[in-house]
């Protein structure tokens, strides 16, 4: 197998994104797009050059011979086409969160392991240079065992309003961040204490905080924080200004990404890498990387860097804010080891 043929589930904002990255990837024949806005996909089908739309998934999956999926629809209906793809033995890759519910993350998790099927989830940091670069840091012992971090994750009103309560930004900014400390710093998660915020977006209409700060509390002891606000003035950058300090026993590591900015530092060292992602908007970025690796391990029968697992932990630590801010009070947790690549 030389390439995959790849279906597109649900056209709106970030599956134009993954088009978009689709048509710079020599290993994917995208074949078909299948959303209920019919028009929506046409437009798309045309735009990108794909042969066939879809207004019903299970017909998609029926009469097209494909190798993969990649599933952009609200968080709230992944599980079913999720489902439907693993039975025609079509492997996944699903936007995070993998689901807004336990239940629907293991049922989708079991599906793929019944079918035999990859299941990937779309964490996009993994994929991110500079991430790449703090990664490497933790994984080489450069800055010995982690102790704390900090992640940060903002946007201007606008996205809220575009999403208009479909999700809180917990699930969709800071869930990235909560992925890259898990992977990081493992899964040994102790609680979760969360609090939140209304104030201008309640203003505006709109019944959904403004920002979440959470914190993790690991059983070595240490702790890390996610903090992510999408209620910033009209004029703030609509793209995510992000920024993840983490400390361990030997070094630390601090990028920001607005400035492009990234340190490493010991007792006796001090590294400014370069941060240039060497892609642009209009290429899809780091999204390239992210779809290129999918069609990889298919063609390669590789384990996906991002798994079911990967998707199913992060999402309690979402759920479990959620929690916290009701009761007041901090949240245990369970969470799995992370599955061997």
């Amino acid at each position: 197998m030389d390439t995959a043929r790849i279906g597109l589930i649900g056209a709106g904002f970030i599956g134009e994104v993954h088009l978009r990255a689709l048509a710079f990837n020599r290993r994917a024949d995208v074949r078909a797009i299948a959303d209920v806005n019919e028009r929506r996909a046409r437009e798309m089908a045309e735009r990108f050059h794909v042969p066939r739309t879809y207004t019903d998934v299970r017909q998609m999956l029926e009469q097209e011979r494909l190798d993969g999926v990649i599933i952009a629809t609200p968080d709230q209906l992944h599980r079913e086409p999720a489902e439907l793809a693993a039975q025609a033995g079509v492997h996944i890759m699903l936007e995070k969160p993998i689901a807004t519910t336990v239940e629907d993350a293991e049922a989708i998790i079991a599906a793929a392991q019944r079918n035999n099927v990859k299941l990937m989830i779309g964490f996009i940091l993994r994929f991110t240079l500079p991430y790449q670069q703090l990664r490497q840091k933790v994984v080489s012992g450069e800055i010995g065992t982690p102790t704390m971090a900090f992640g940060k994750r903002t946007v201007n009103a606008s996205e809220a309003r575009r999403l208009a309560g479909r999700c809180t930004v917990n699930d969709y900014l800071s869930i990235h961040d909560t992925d890259t400390i898990l992977w990081n710093m493992g899964t040994d998660v102790e609680s979760v204490y969360a609090q939140n915020g209304s104030f201008v977006l309640k203003e505006q209409g709109l019944n959904t905080p403004d920002y979440y700060w959470t914190m993790l509390r690991f059983r070595n002891g240490a702790t890390a924080v996610t903090h992510s606000h999408w209620a910033m003035p009209a004029a703030f950058p609509n793209y995510p200004e992000s920024e993840l300090l983490m400390t361990g026993t030997r070094g630390a590591v601090h990028l920001h990404l607005a400035g492009q900015h990234l340190w490493y530092a010991s007792d006796t060292s001090y590294e400014h890498p370069d941060v240039s992602y060497g892609f642009t908007a209009e290429d899809a970025g780091a999204f390239r990387k992210e779809d290129e690796h999918f069609t990889d391990c298919i063609i390669e029968d590789r384990q996906p860097l991002v798994t079911g697992v990967d998707g199913l932990n992060a999402l309690k630590i979402i759920l479990a804010a959620d929690e916290s801010i009701r009761t007041g009070q901090p949240v245990k947790v369970s969470l799995q080891p992370p599955q061997q690549h």
